[in-house]
């Protein structure tokens, strides 16, 4: 076996390792926190790109994305990010453009074809989990497009209940719940046959879910009576309600606790999954659209109407210093680097 000996090293040697030393461990803590935060804003119509931490976050960039965008959506390994357009009438067929997330560029432009003067609705975004499909639900066409990435190009239109909401994977991304508003009820759909096998009936109306990590709890947000449902996914029945604020429109769950955005009481509301209680509301801006949770930071990023990014420290469960952006942002995600 060669052994390699190091001679000692001098005091000029000694001082520049110290410092290597110093500022790695600081480079190692922002590496921690390091990420892009995309946001979408109606005006100026664009993405905006922001850095994430709120004592130095800056708009890094944006990216112009056509008239009307809306929601953004991420694929799992990085490399696409999707947004979403609501063009007036069903002038332009072209509604979901896709960046490449290395480029920060629109690489290409979907077309769902609708009859002329037909109107569109909000348009919610998903990749699956292995980032080969990428769903498109429309609030008011009522339909479930699926998109192949490999090519981008339309492969099945599944028919939805009335003003389905944003989707949500299983952990094991082999089906898709999408909450139906209007029609009280959570659709579930096999994502290799893209097709709805099973509905949960909801007292209710259900515009947001969440599903606990052994998959044995669904979590509905009921925009009419305020509050959330847990629902036992055997046995479909009502295990407890959770009084939250007025019109709660999204759902997180992380790390035990469920975060609920209610956009007309401005608040965040905190509960407990184990306890099954509801332990803080926190104002959260005004209008609060949609929000995104970074794991590795412990961090839940809000954007509102007032053109702010709440910050939340979900450790602490305390809200940070916001962060400005442009004129009425709508979606939000966050990308680790």
């Amino acid at each position: 076996m060669r052994c390699r000996l190091y001679a000692p090293l001098n005091g000029a040697a000694t001082l520049i390792a110290f410092f290597i030393f110093l500022f790695s461990g600081v480079l190692t803590a922002w590496g921690e926190d390091r990420g892009l935060l995309y946001v979408v804003h109606i005006v100026p119509k664009t993405v905006g790109i922001f850095t994430p931490d709120p004592e130095s976050s800056k708009m890094v960039g944006t990216i112009p994305v056509g008239n009307v965008p809306l929601n953004i959506a991420i694929s799992p390994n990085g490399k696409w990010l999707a947004v979403s357009h609501r063009e007036p009438s069903g002038e332009t067929p072209d509604v979901v453009w896709i960046i490449a997330g290395g480029k920060k560029e629109v690489v290409r432009k979907i077309d769902i074809y609708l009859t002329r003067y037909r109107e569109r609705g909000e348009i919610f975004l998903l990749f699956s989990n292995d980032g080969e499909k990428l769903y498109v639900v429309d609030s008011f066409t009522r339909f479930l497009d699926v998109i192949r990435t490999s090519d981008w190009r339309l492969i099945k239109k599944v028919t939805l209940g009335i003003h389905p909401q944003n989707p949500l994977l299983s952990r094991d991304g082999r089906n898709l719940y999408v909450p139906n508003l209007y029609s009280r009820e959570i659709l579930i759909i096999d994502v290799e046959k893209d097709k709805v096998v099973d509905s949960v009936k909801v007292q209710g109306l259900p515009s947001a879910v969440a599903l606990s990590r052994d998959e044995k709890t669904l979590y509905i947000a009921d925009a009419e009576n305020h509050r959330v449902i847990f629902i036992d996914t055997t046995s479909r029945g009502v295990i407890k309600t959770v009084s939250v604020g007025s019109s709660p429109q999204n759902i997180i769950l992380a790390d035990g606790f469920l975060y609920v955005l209610n956009t007309y009481s401005n608040t965040l509301s905190i509960i407990d999954t184990r306890t099954r209680e509801n332990i803080k509301n926190i104002g959260i801006g005004i209008l609060p659209q949609k929000m995104t949770y970074d794991p590795n930071g412990k961090r839940l990023y809000v954007v509102s109407q007032d053109t702010s990014i709440s910050v939340v420290d979900t450790a602490r469960k305390e809200r940070l210093k916001s962060i400005g952006t442009d004129i009425t942002p709508m979606g939000i995600v966050y990308a680790p680097y």
